[in-house]
């Protein structure tokens, strides 16, 4: 009989052949399964032993013939399949074409085929007992397996493992449906006592794992555990080594060796928590020859680069140091790179800092905090030949970003020699590290980045204004970044912070001082004068929280004085010092500062100063006159109006001219005028936002008569010359924002003190009533449009009356006694002749404008408060003065040559408001008030409608001398009438008496007497109007 231990690969039994004794073998036909062994039965060489269990098969006829017609060709097929089963499995652990199970499972002698963690397990898996021969052990065996399965090895002290020993298990990721990696999970690991991290930490026995493609880097673990704990390998092969030396003779009692080993095999494919998806692939560096993990990156800012610890996610290595340099070598044009790390997602950094079991709390720690377990990632910058430490930590959770100062970033990974291979179980978490890599482009020229010191200048002539940020990079612990303000003498400077904010949300361990990071603001190039601020981290700093609120939404929140900081000195200095990293620490902010004009007494600064000024002929002839570019008086510093007055004055022999070279106002309203420098309109007060440029002359002593008005800057340059040496200039602006600041409102123009002959006419009137004859086209003079100033008596106002169309103001017109309104007025630019201003001293706006036309209807103007009841309360003398210009054409204009040598008469009259004079008896009826009673009927009109020289109204202003003469009249009458009856009767009572008698003659009769002639008796019936 041929006895066979297995078959090829072809002819390989199946577990159900292998469960069938009795039965013909698969393997060879004709061939029986008898005790274990597939044996021939044509071969008739049956001995009696096996006769007796198998006397039918051998008895049978029908068995012999097959073997007597093919006996030597049955004989080399076995023979073949024999020789084949000896030969095993090839070297290296490759399989055998002619092996007859697969490379993950064992052969066992009755050819049956079990996973390869069965052997030597203590139990008898193959059924002859060929996987548990005596002594065997899982140790010094190399073990496949397929993906998608899971293996486990029990190792334990005792029987064949027994002190001292060495346990190499050797797990191979063959390739294909075998996988490419090796994920091994250690459970319920009792190896000897874990005494330290660093120095002999192991001295009952140690447990080191390799890969045998790269080197040994000699790290171990050891001491218990009951967690769970993987390991997940970066080359096709783990090499597990356990030793247990001689046991000491005082180690009674200690507890014995043991571990359950679980294992597995991946596709590389299907890695995505490492390699990440196949659409998403992460870039893992090129390693650098000759090290055990060394990695290169560059050009991460095309990659998705990924920093991550040896065999993440799973067990790094003990006793290993890796190096990762990040390489940014492509920078564009007038830029920086600069290169970052961090990790924002929780979980993907846990790197051991304890061996408390109890410590769940998955946070960052810092420096010594790591020093326990010694496992550190330190992150430098490489700056030339030098390296700067930015942050060492362990621990884990979120990373903030770390950032390097230039193109290079260098990642130091160390662990300690020893562990005792228990791992934080908190959830979501991995083993080791990943970290994300970043890469960002600043300009060259910013406050973003600092070579080697941080210190920055900001100096006003190269920038009066602006705002920077925190530099873009982190700092090393006990940093100071200082910022130094330079200012011209006449300067202070202005800084307020939108945004101061930390996001350190760390607790603070020991290594924590209480500040993590100050904030100082001292006055001084060398920070020797006044201290500003001095707070720690972001608290108690001023702040203007413009930014919180939101776009389109702060426009009511101005940067206050208790919002910002205002030096009294041109200089300052800002210093932030990090405590701790600045990654750490976390302090971002956005400060805005301003170099503001503050004169020559800046140090007695301490707000808005004052921006009126004077200018004097005695010092400067001529000069500039700007607005004023000191940003406290607008809206950034919370200012909504601005008034600035300046005051030119010369000798009385001089005149100034102006000439407006610009004018500015952002977004301000503007009505528009009729000439470059009348263009405010016809508004009395300005309203929203809005700007002017007023301009005012002072002929005489407190009166004020405006010249010009601009609001924009389109008709600009113009140039104007006064009548008096006194000018003022007001620059006003309202409805300003926070925005607002100088270069919003501006305005420009230039000034000179010229000598011209003084006016000698007196044109200053007073009286009841009068007439000016003002030439349309006066001749070339000194007194040449110069204005007329009439002056009323106390509690009296003028009533002023022009022939022409009105364009602004008055009224024109009278119909039956009472006057009308004219809603149609004129415009400047239909009105061909001279155009006559009549204003009221100190108001720039007009009262009226008319377009002087002899002959025409008259406009009628009346003082201010003419109507108004009680208004002599708050009007004095001079604010009831009317003040009246005669406007011309220019010479060239083809009106004003027709005009030349024309005359317009403008009368005016004193007149008492009704509600003034309660008892009038000289009132013209149609503006309800009284004039002198020595102008009515005086052959002139006075009243608009000629009221005053009605025949009625003169009969009325003559009704005493008529009462008078009547009187008189009547008197006599009376008299002569009682004379002549006291003679009639002493004739008749003497006739009575006889005591005389006329005797006459015959024919003669006593005429009667004639009446007396008496003129006709003329009615007049009076009218009275009060």
């Amino acid at each position: 009989m041929v006895k066979t231990t297995g078959v090829g690969v072809a002819a390989r039994p199946t577990i159900r052949d292998q469960g069938r004794g009795g039965e013909v073998c698969s393997a060879v036909e004709g061939s029986l399964w008898i005790s274990g062994t597939c044996s021939v039965a044509i071969t008739l060489c049956c001995t009696r032993k096996m006769a007796s269990s198998t006397a039918p098969l051998c008895s049978s006829p029908l068995l012999l013939l097959p073997g007597l017609l093919l006996p030597l060709i049955l004989a080399v097929v076995v023979a073949g399949a024999a020789s084949a089963a000896v030969a095993g499995p090839a070297p290296g652990g490759a399989p055998s074409t002619l092996q007859q199970c697969p490379v993950s499972e064992y052969t066992c002698d009755n050819l049956r085929c079990i996973p390869r963690d069965r052997v030597c397990n203590g139990r008898d898996d193959c059924g002859d007992g060929s996987d548990e021969k005596p002594g065997c052990t899982a140790c010094n065996s190399t073990y496949y397996g397929e993906v998608g399965r899971s293996y486990e090895i029990n190792l334990e002290e005792g029987g064949p493992l027994k002190p001292p020993f060495t346990c190499h298990i050797t797990f191979v990721a063959a390739g294909d449906i075998y996988g490419d990696l090796v994920q091994i999970s250690f459970r319920d690991l009792q190896l000897g006592v874990f005494r330290s991290h660093h120095v002999c930490g192991c001295p009952q026995g140690t447990l080191d794992i390799m890969e045998p493609q790269r080197p040994h880097i000699g790290g171990s673990w050891c001491g218990g555990t009951s967690g769970n704990n993987v390991y997940f390998s970066e080359t096709t092969s783990v090499t597990v080594t356990i030793k247990v030396p001689k046991p000491e003779h005082n180690s009674i009692g200690e507890k014995k060796f043991r571990t359950r080993l679980l294992y597995k095999f991946l596709n590389a494919a299907e890695s995505i928590v490492r390699y990440g998806p196949w659409n998403a692939a992460k870039y893992l560096g090129v390693p650098r020859g000759g090290t055990v993990c060394d990695q290169v990156f560059e050009s991460c800012d095309r990659r998705k680069c990924r920093v991550q610890s040896p065999n993440f996610p799973g067990l790094y290595p003990r006793n290993i140091t890796c190096q990762y340099t990040i390489k940014q070598g492509t920078v564009p044009h007038g830029r920086h790179a600069l290169v970052s790390v961090s990790q924002p997602e929780f979980g993907h950094v846990h790197i051991k800092h304890t061996d408390d079991a109890n410590n769940e709390e998955l946070m960052l720690h810092m420096d010594s905090e790591c020093d326990v377990v010694g496992d550190t990632l330190s992150i430098y910058e490489n700056l030339g030949d030098k390296r700067r430490l930015l942050l060492r930590f362990c621990g884990g959770g979120k990373i903030p970003m770390v950032t390097s100062s230039g193109s290079e970033l260098l990642l130091v990974f160390q662990s300690s020699p020893f562990d005792n291979m228990y791992f934080d179980p908190s959830i979501g978490t991995h083993p080791g590290f990943e970290l994300d890599v970043g890469v960002a482009f600043v300009p060259k020229s910013s406050f973003l980045y600092a070579d080697q010191e941080c210190e920055f200048e900001i100096k006003s002539f190269e920038a009066g204004r602006g705002y920077f940020e925190n530099v873009a990079h982190s700092l090393p612990r006990n940093t100071v970044c200082k910022y130094r303000f330079i200012g011209k003498p006449d300067e202070v400077v202005w800084l307020y912070f939108t945004r101061l904010k930390s996001t350190y949300k760390h607790r603070p361990s020991r290594d924590d001082h209480h500040c993590r990071s100050r904030v100082m603001i001292k006055e001084g190039e060398n920070e020797e004068g006044h201290e500003l601020e001095n707070s720690c981290g972001h608290m108690g700093v001023r702040v203007c929280h413009r930014e919180e609120i939101g776009p389109g939404r702060n426009k009511t929140r101005p940067c206050a004085l208790h919002e910002s900081y205002l030096t009294s000195t041109p200089h300052a200095v800002l210093s932030i010092n990090y405590i701790l990293p600045s990654a750490i620490a976390e302090l971002q902010f956005r400060l805005h500062y301003e170099f503001v004009y503050a004169g020559h007494r800046t140090a007695a600064l301490t707000g808005p100063a004052s921006c009126h000024r004077k200018y004097t002929s005695l010092r400067n002839k001529k000069g500039l006159i700007a607005s004023p570019s000191n940003n406290l008086l607008y809206g950034k510093f919370g200012e909504s109006n601005l008034k600035c007055k300046y005051t030119l004055k010369g000798r009385k022999n001089e005149a100034v001219r102006i000439t407006f070279i610009s004018f500015y106002g952002h977004n301000s309203s503007c009505p528009g005028g009729e000439s470059p420098l009348k263009q405010c309109g016809r508004t009395r007060k300005m309203e929203g936002r809005s700007a002017r440029l007023e301009v005012s002359e002072y002929p005489w002593a407190g009166v004020e008569l405006p010249l010009a008005c601009l609001c924009h800057g389109y008709s600009l340059p113009a140039a104007l010359l006064s009548f008096s040496s006194t000018v003022t200039i007001t620059f006003s602006v309202t409805g300003m924002n926070v925005f607002d600041d100088f270069s919003h409102f501006m305005f420009e123009l230039e000034y000179e003190f010229v000598e011209t002959p003084p006016c000698d006419e007196n044109r200053i009137v007073v009286g009841e009533a009068g007439i000016l004859s003002l030439g349309l086209q006066p001749p070339p003079g000194p007194c040449r449009g110069y204005p007329w100033l009439l002056q009323p008596d106390p509690q009296r106002f003028f009533l002023l009356s022009v022939p022409g169309k009105a364009i602004q103001g008055g009224i024109q017109g009278a119909a039956h006694r009472k006057l009308i309104s004219h809603n149609s007025y004129l415009t400047t630019e239909t009105c061909d002749g001279a155009v006559l201003h009549v204003y009221q001293p100190g108001n720039p706006q007009p009262l009226s404008a008319i377009c002087v036309l002899d002959g025409a209807e008259m406009v009628h103007v009346f003082s201010e408060g003419f109507d108004e009841p009680w208004s002599l309360d708050f009007l004095d003398e001079k604010a009831r003065s009317l003040v009246v210009v005669m406007v011309s054409r220019s010479q060239y204009h083809p009106s004003a040559i027709a005009q030349q040598g024309e005359v317009v008469d403008v009368t005016w009259v004193e007149a008492a408001p009704k509600w003034l004079a309660t008892r009038c008896a000289t009132e013209c009826p149609e503006v309800h008030a009284c004039i002198s009673a020595t102008l009515f009927c005086d052959g002139t009109w006075h009243c608009p409608s000629g009221s005053d020289e009605a025949l009625v109204t003169c009969i009325m202003a003559l009704s005493p001398w008529l009462w008078l003469l009547f009187g008189l009249s009547i008197s006599c009458i009376t008299v002569l009438l009682i004379w002549w009856c006291w003679i009639y009767i002493r004739r008749r009572h003497s006739s009575d008496n006889g005591c005389s008698s006329e005797i006459l003659t015959p024919g003669h009769h006593e005429s009667p007497p004639e009446p007396p002639d008496y003129p006709d008796c003329i009615d007049v019936d009076f009218e009275t109007t009060v």
